[in-house]
């Protein structure tokens, strides 16, 4: 609820019953109106807009030549649904001051992928400048009164007005409210499947074993939020004589693509980190595990898994014998960064305003949401083809390049800057 129901002013306002869902859950929240005087017109209705979009978009320019520039913008719909919450249908062309509430449901499809926003993302691979990256998939609710002026009467009544195809269909928008809708993507294994266990053999010059030092990684959660600092749970039985040094690293993998051509992929160590040696003949079990800290940065986006864009993330354990020469084993398992709740989430329970009392509650509306499609615009150079971008920075020797699933892989720069949600 909020400021746009304050006392002495008309106001429209959206509220969700939870800061985030998951696809496949359902939706469920009020439209809140508080009229101060009367709404006059034709059609008055309260309508309910439910959209989202995945789409990127980057410059190229070939280097030192700013002619050969060309721009590729690409935008595919996940979801686009409109209806009334409410109708006047006998009031007279007249709506009276007071408050009132629309009750709404929606089922998100099971499909969608998580919200996610990267902004201005440089780099130069092959000549070739690609420069202004943003990528984006977002949802939002939108709520408007709209009405149909009567005959030879202007724009008056409540609010100022603005004319246009708002949602549900035509008419004057008297009053708007619009808020974003954050979907997390779900984690693609249980927490018990988020495990890798290895058996190191600790040998030096190939041949001398000191023994064997069996290993158990997991993850502590199936999902963190950037910002927070997540753990990772080491059990380990050492039964050599020998300490072991431990690394741990999170690598992210972006990918944008363009109606299913990978055309830019970058591979970013985000964090990494020594840790806490391993004593010899040392045995950390269950509950005595060690837990190896992964700070996660705030500006880190969320994992998502779409069409045009899927950025992942993999943790990389590695268990090394302290001398030189000896064996070595690396773990490596997906985690997954949700999107944070959205700055303009109103919890109803907490901020509703004194003296609200509705004279209008009406049960719920549930909206059916239809399959959207995608559209594309690709404005191309006429004398160069675009060509696919593997952008790989310098990291470890001998590394495998990851498929688009963010499988384990070679080590690149700096992290993409990221503007979280509005």
């Amino acid at each position: 609820m909020g400021a746009a129901l304050s006392a002495g002013k008309s106001g429209l306002e959206l509220w969700t019953e939870k800061p985030r869902y998951f696809p496949g859950e359902v939706v469920q929240g009020v439209v809140a109106l508080g009229l101060c005087e009367p709404v006059q017109g034709k059609d008055i209705k309260v309508v309910l807009e439910v959209f989202g979009f995945e789409s990127c978009s980057w410059e190229e320019e070939p280097s030192g030549n700013a002619q050969d520039a060309s721009r590729g913008t690409f935008r595919r719909e996940l979801l686009n649904v409109s209806q009334a919450l409410h109708v006047w249908e006998d009031a007279g062309g007249v709506v009276p001051a007071g408050q009132y509430e629309f009750s709404f449901k929606v089922l998100l499809p099971s499909a969608l992928p998580g919200s996610f926003r990267l902004r201005e993302a440089n780099t130069t691979r092959g000549g070739v400048t690609y420069q202004k990256l943003s990528t984006e998939v977002e949802y939002r609710l939108r709520a408007e009164l709209l009405r149909s002026p009567p005959p030879g009467a202007g724009a008056g009544g409540s609010g100022s007005g603005s004319s246009g195809g708002g949602a549900g269909g035509g008419g004057t928008c008297v009053l708007r409210s619009s808020k974003e809708l954050v979907v997390r993507q779900p984690a693609p294994l249980t927490l018990s499947e988020l495990t890798a266990t290895e058996e190191l053999r600790v040998t030096r010059c190939c041949c001398l074993v000191y023994g064997s030092v069996e290993l158990r990684l997991r993850a502590v959660h199936d999902s963190f939020c950037p910002g927070e600092t997540g753990y990772l749970s080491l059990e380990v039985h050492n039964k050599t004589d020998v300490s072991l040094r431990v690394h741990v690293a999170l690598q992210q993998l972006l990918s944008v693509a363009t109606e299913g051509a990978c055309n830019y992929m970058e591979e970013t160590r985000v964090y990494s980190q020594r840790c806490e040696d391993l004593p010899n003949g040392a045995s950390f079990q269950g509950t005595n595990a060690r837990l190896l800290p992964l700070p996660l940065d705030p500006a880190l986006p969320p994992t998502t898994v779409g069409q045009l864009v899927r950025c992942t993330y993999r943790a990389h354990v590695t268990v090394a014998a302290g001398r030189v020469g000896a064996s070595r084993i690396e773990m490596v398992i997906p985690l997954v960064l949700h999107a944070p709740a959205s700055t303009s989430y109103i919890d109803y329970g907490i901020r509703i305003p004194d003296g609200w009392k509705p004279s209008l509650s009406t049960l719920p509306v549930h909206l059916a949401v239809s399959a959207a499609t995608s559209r594309a615009q690709t404005p191309q150079h006429p004398n160069r083809q675009p060509q696919p971008l593997m952008a790989v920075g310098s990291g470890d020797a001998g590394a495998e390049r990851p498929e688009l699933d963010g499988n384990a892989g070679a080590v690149g720069t700096a992290n993409p800057a990221y503007a979280g949600p509005s």
